[in-house]
């Protein structure tokens, strides 16, 4: 039996304003693709299908019709798919029933008391005897299942638990895991912000579980985590944000033969569209920028035309040189997602050393001394006006009231 094993496409994800459906669409055409050559019997999901819990109707879209494709009787391949963190459960339940002509399994609700509804047989196609079974998890992390502040051992432990109940259910066959979370001893770049995890609340250990595999979702660098059985993540199959472009990106397959669970690649993917540092690290003399975003692409598809950041020195007239850039890269059809300077830094530090004099300070306030912390909101607006010289923007401004709104009812 042959399987792909997939996580964090975040469909409709839109990079620092710049759309990327096209470049998205284009993955799951070779996604089809490989399903087809290499004859795939299942696909399994691990988690963050979207990239918000309202993502545009095209990615909503694109998915079905995705779905469609790979449920044909050309491909007969099924479909098990987890929701994730970024994922609306409601979303990913709503069409649960409608999902199943297709033969797509769409677990959105972790039962972590009941596992009859995650459990599932897995097939080879054209045969009736199962080869396997997947106990499908989705995301429970903290503050969305679990209140309790132990829900790193909390979690593991119901991990663990379900994992044994499930493999007494079916000794004779290899049990297969697919989970969303934060395997501990999982790697990740400490710059990747779409990990929105503090310290280490949100680790889940594994070791203890009675999996034969363990199919990861979350963490978007592939790799293998350590364990007393195979347990891997497939990491994003695109690069999602810069802190990304220093690895490989594709899918996993994964073979079961004669009882045996085995991981046999990663099929690597490369994208058209590519996130691109300038310079790598460090930062380059605004003057060499110009001469370098020349010779990187002149993609004549806007939507498949590089991202780029840009990293320069400090210069006097900041504002003649933005304009240079920005001007450069809309000749050589770039897309510019950013300048940044080490002296906007020394704005950071400065004004984090005018909000916060010292640590006696933050130990004042935890302590009930009667010194009060300024609003979140208008500590961010005043750190905006400090790093950028200008007011935040009203969207910006709404989004980050939104979100303080919703931790304050946690």
């Amino acid at each position: 039996m042959k399987i792909i094993h997939t996580a964090d496409w975040h469909l409709g994800q839109s990079f620092k304003g710049e759309k990327r459906l096209q470049e998205q669409s284009l993955f799951l055409d070779w996604l089809l693709n490989i399903i087809e050559t290499e004859e795939i019997d299942a696909l399994l999901i691990a988690g963050d299908v979207f990239d918000i819990t309202n993502p545009p109707t095209e990615s909503i879209k694109m998915f079905y019709d995705f779905v469609k494709k790979v449920s044909s009787k050309a491909t007969q391949c099924r479909i098990y798919l987890i929701s994730g963190n970024h994922d609306s459960t409601s979303r990913l339940d709503a069409p649960k029933e409608l999902l199943l002509t297709h033969n797509c399994y769409s677990i959105a609700y972790p039962d972590l008391e009941n596992i009859s509804s995650e459990l599932f047989p897995l097939y080879e196609k054209g045969n009736n005897k199962p080869v396997a079974y997947l106990l499908a998890l989705p995301y429970s992390g903290y503050g969305r299942f679990f209140q309790s502040i132990d829900y790193s051992e909390e979690m593991s432990k119901k991990l663990t638990e379900l994992s044994k109940e499930a493999k007494k259910m079916h000794p004779e066959l290899p049990l297969i895991g697919m989970a969303h979370l934060f395997a501990g001893k999982g790697t990740f770049n400490k710059d990747d912000d779409s990990l929105r995890n503090v310290g280490t609340l949100d680790q889940v250990k594994i070791g203890d579980c009675s999996f034969d595999y363990l199919a990861l979702g979350h963490l978007h660098r592939q790799q293998s985590i350590e364990s007393n059985f195979p347990a891997r993540y497939s990491g994003s199959p695109i690069t999602l944000s810069f802190a990304e472009t220093g690895y490989r990106h594709g899918v996993d397959l994964i073979t079961i033969e004669n009882g045996e669970v085995k991981y046999q690649r990663q099929i690597e993917y490369n994208s058209p569209v590519k996130l691109v540092r300038i310079p790598e690290k460090g930062e380059v003399d605004a003057k060499k920028v110009i001469d370098q975003i020349k010779e990187i692409s002149n993609q004549e598809d806007n939507e498949l035309a590089p991202l780029v950041e840009i990293h320069i020195n400090e210069v006097e007239k900041i504002s003649s040189v933005l304009n240079d850039l920005r001007k450069a890269a809309k000749e050589n059809n770039i897309r510019l997602t950013g300048i940044y300077s080490d002296f906007a830094q020394k704005f950071n530090q400065e004004f984090e050393s005018e909000r916060l004099n010292s640590t006696e300070e933050l130990q004042g306030i935890a302590c009930g001394s009667g010194i009060k912390l300024p609003e979140p909101q208008m500590m961010a607006e005043e750190y905006y006006q400090k790093l950028y010289s200008k007011e935040m923007p009203t969207d910006m401004r709404q989004a980050l009231n939104d979100i303080i709104e919703e931790a304050k009812a946690l």
